[in-house]
């Protein structure tokens, strides 16, 4: 099955796709399903950055054809960044523990904003490795996502209120960052 989807893949052709949300939904997908299987080629493996080398990151290797051109995952998420959406960074997913989640259902054009805000919500509301506010130091833990596409938030400030709507945050707390953990959300 996960071989049709593939294929399916190669055979799509991108001039086909409506612009905006479908065309968004279509590159989320085919990170993730690139992402997917990137690890189930390689497994078993402790962490997706065991598929890469320190000349060649796994993030530079040819992932995936798409429409008959090889695309890297740098490449698909440089696709998904030129939609300036920050929403889109948790429903990425990069094969970590500390990462966000892969949804059980494929990104669609009409379910696309829904599912976008569902996923920014799940990832940030898990305090292990979205977002945790503690009152009693008056810190606020975050993910280094934030810190690694801070283009796509912008300032501190602008990061919490970002936050804001979905984990209560004293907008004045001071920051650090979760720690990280690369191994393998199989």
């Amino acid at each position: 099955m996960f071989d049709t989807v593939i294929r399916a893949l190669e055979n799509t052709s991108l001039k086909s796709l409506d612009p905006g949300d479908e065309t968004l939904a279509f590159w989320i997908n085919a990170y993730n399903i690139a992402v997917v299987h990137l690890i189930a080629e390689a497994y078993p493996i402790s962490s997706i950055k065991d598929i890469g080398t320190s000349v060649q990151p796994v993030w530079n290797m040819n992932a995936i054809s798409i429409d008959h051109k090889s695309y890297t995952l740098e490449e698909i998420e440089r696709e998904v960044a030129s939609f300036h959406n920050p929403k889109v960074r948790f429903a990425l997913f990069n094969g970590s523990i500390s990462g966000p989640d892969l949804r059980t259902e494929a990104y669609t054009k009409s379910k696309l904003q829904l599912q976008l805000e569902d996923q920014t919500k799940s990832f940030l509301q898990n305090e292990t490795k979205g977002c945790k506010m503690d009152f009693g130091t008056n810190t606020l833990l975050y993910s280094k996502l934030f810190e690694w596409f801070q283009s796509d938030f912008g300032s501190e400030t602008k990061i919490k209120t970002f936050i804001y709507p979905y984990v209560p945050v004293n907008l004045s707390a001071t920051t650090k960052f979760i720690f990280y953990d690369w191994g393998l959300n199989d």
